[in-house]
């Protein structure tokens, strides 16, 4: 999508996200059920900026032909038929690849994957053991894992033998340290993103700053 001049491109990457996941979920809601007035309304007014943002994008698209192609997705999602508007979900695949863009950026900057793997390494481990030792399914037993690791712990499915039980008390407290090292990389990687956003925004005030000062030195001579 096209960055609109007035904005950083950090705010427009995230914000691009947001308001397609609201386009994608209002289509999904008028196409299964009856939606107030409002939602409606909401419909319009983002099939209004998206439609905006493609016309844009192709005005200043050095070669339209390639704007074209690339940004078909945008422009079959913009479809104003109401037979057609099953096609608007389209824009998932757009909204998946720009979080796509997000982990990507994620993993190359934190060590977060190596700690993914381990998880997924440790959660596959116990969930097999749990499937000999409980004689649950696989697929139970992989339910159970992520359950546990992630300290939810619905309790629908549970350890009945003493071996049982010591896997979910391990899992249990691995689970608290596991994610809280995933949520801390996270949150390391989007506190530097911000920073490097605050340092944008500084930096496009001074450049205000210095035409402004330009136009009031202009008008005095």
């Amino acid at each position: 999508m096209v960055r609109p001049t007035w904005l950083p491109q950090k705010t427009t990457f995230y914000l691009n996200i947001v308001l397609s996941t609201t386009y994608i979920a209002v289509t999904i809601f008028e196409m299964i059920m009856h939606v107030p007035t409002w939602v409606f309304w909401i419909d319009h007014i983002l099939w209004v900026y998206f439609g905006i943002v493609y016309i844009r994008g192709m005005q200043r698209a050095r070669d339209k032909k390639r704007y074209f192609a690339t940004h078909l997705i945008d422009l079959i999602a913009l479809t104003p038929f109401k037979s057609l508007r099953f096609l608007k979900v389209l824009r998932l695949l757009k909204v998946l690849t720009l979080i796509g863009n997000i982990l990507n950026k994620i993993f190359r900057k934190t060590n977060i994957a190596n700690v993914f793997y381990v998880v997924a390494a440790i959660v596959i481990a116990v969930a097999v053991s749990f499937h000999f030792v409980e004689h649950q399914s696989y697929m139970n037993s992989f339910y159970w894992a992520i359950i546990t690791v992630s300290t939810v712990g619905y309790g629908d499915v549970s350890a009945h033998t003493t071996l049982g039980k010591l896997l979910s008390i391990l899992m249990a407290l691995g689970g608290v340290g596991m994610f809280g090292v995933l949520t801390s990389s996270i949150t390391s990687y989007f506190q530097e993103e911000n920073e490097a956003l605050q340092e944008e925004v500084a930096e496009m005030k001074q450049q205000l700053n210095r035409i402004e000062k330009y136009l009031i030195d202009a008008n005095k001579r």
